[in-house]
């Protein structure tokens, strides 16, 4: 019986949420208006390179001094692991916030050295970059 209801649930969740019509954005748009819509791969800049002088010396100089500052104190970072136990709280006792605290706080301080090595363009904060993505991606999983 058990295993006929998971089979019955199986389907109709797959019908409900898997749509008949897989090709969304063909049939609400014909192929001209998406050539218009849409960026080409190539094309597409999300943000300035680093070598974009122009377009990050444009930030107000008053984020930029403050990204570089908060950076500064960054410098000798120590990147800290998430223990197996840390990670564990969560199936444990029902709370992550120890885990999300060291989670959140790396993926930080990476984003502000990443943002003052692009604003400053010196190579001061490389290492400590370079350290930040390595750490993280040596993380056993990114889920929250």
């Amino acid at each position: 019986m058990f295993k006929k209801s998971f089979i019955l649930l199986f389907l109709l969740t797959t019908i409900i949420v898997y749509p008949q019509n897989k090709n969304i954005l063909g049939s609400r748009f014909s192929e001209a208006q998406l050539k218009q819509i849409l960026i080409l791969r190539k094309a597409w800049k999300p943000f300035p390179g680093i070598n974009d002088r122009a377009a990050w010396n444009a930030v107000p100089d008053s984020i930029r001094v403050s990204v570089i500052k908060e950076a500064d104190n960054y410098l000798n970072y120590k990147w800290p692991s998430i223990e197996a136990t840390t990670a564990l709280l969560f199936v444990r006792t029902g709370n992550r916030t120890k885990f999300e605290k060291i989670y959140f706080k790396k993926r930080k301080v990476l984003s502000v050295l990443v943002l003052a090595e692009l604003f400053e363009n010196k190579g001061r904060f490389i290492d400590q970059i370079v350290n930040g993505i390595w750490n993280i991606c040596d993380e056993s999983s990114w889920m929250l």
